[in-house]
């Protein structure tokens, strides 16, 4: 039995498929939840010092809580860019 190749575009180094350019790629940083990391960037700017005050305002971290080391790495990074400043 012989293989089909099909005639397909190379995407190979290509980030994203040609028809998505111009949008911007969301990160989910929780997943259950649907929170991106920017939003978590936006609590954060807003004033949110904690894990707790985060899923307070968006929900991360209340459902299976795996993305809660993520949330708390980037309130940490943000406290040292803070600190340097």
């Amino acid at each position: 039995m012989r293989y089909l190749r099909l005639a397909l575009p190379k995407q190979a180094g290509r980030a994203r498929p040609p028809y998505a350019k111009g949008l911007k790629r969301a990160m989910y940083a929780c997943v259950c939840r649907a929170v991106t990391e920017s939003e978590i960037n936006e609590c954060i700017a807003a004033g949110a010092k904690s894990a707790k005050q985060i899923r307070d305002a968006t929900g991360a971290g209340s459902d299976c809580a795996i993305c809660i080391r993520r949330i708390c790495a980037m309130l940490k990074r943000n406290t040292e860019l803070a600190a340097a400043s």
